[in-house]
């Protein structure tokens, strides 16, 4: 009789295991999760790289876009450039998904102000001008839930077969702003590119 449970226990873990691994195909072979980007896999074969400046001139690459230490007045340049790897048009669009207030030590913010009330989003692609000077607050005016609110930094663009189309993007501190945003900072949970294969391609 204990041989009987124990073959019904590993049957019924086999069972168990099996079904919590195809899930787990599901979501691993749906998404790709990695820090600060992601992206679609289904046939699609694409790159990406960040770059920061703080004069529009000069610029590094960088492993994520951090909007902390911050002067009043100041502007930080980014270029995110999606690299198409294969021979057809793909459609993509950027997103930002997360936006927590932190100190500028990365710890939660508790303060009653946030730099989301202090700083402007700019955002370009292929020379069409997306966001322009947008306060982030009013950007996520419309959602309830900073800290899973998403928003559209690019809209949908076509990058040509083999090419890289760079987005163009710049965050700029309200220049007024006094001691009470001092040490105050905004996380960005994640960067998301949606892709979409262009139809007839």
């Amino acid at each position: 009789m204990k041989r009987l449970y124990l073959s019904l226990a590993a049957l019924i873990g086999s069972v168990v295991l099996f079904i919590i691994a195809s899930f787990a195909w599901f979501t691993v072979s749906e998404y790709v999760n990695l820090p600060w980007l992601d992206f679609g896999v289904d046939n699609f074969d694409i790159q990406y790289e960040i770059l920061e400046s703080e004069d529009d001139l000069t610029y590094s690459l960088v492993e994520d876009i951090s909007f902390d230490s911050l002067m009043p007045g100041q502007t930080l340049y980014y270029q995110i450039n999606i690299s198409n790897q294969q021979d057809r048009f793909v459609n993509a669009e950027v997103y930002f998904i997360g936006f927590s207030d932190i100190y500028s030590d990365g710890t939660p913010s508790t303060s009653e102000y946030s730099l989301k009330d202090a700083i402007f989003f700019t955002s370009e692609v292929n020379s069409q001008v997306i966001l322009n000077e947008q306060l982030l607050s009013n950007l996520l005016i419309d959602q309830t839930n900073h800290e899973t609110a998403k928003i559209s930094v690019s809209n949908v663009f076509t990058i040509e077969p083999l090419s890289t189309t760079t987005l163009y993007f710049q965050i700029t501190v309200d220049e007024s702003i006094g001691n009470e945003y001092q040490n105050l900072g905004v996380d960005i949970g994640d960067i998301y590119i949606s892709l979409d294969q262009v139809d007839g391609s």
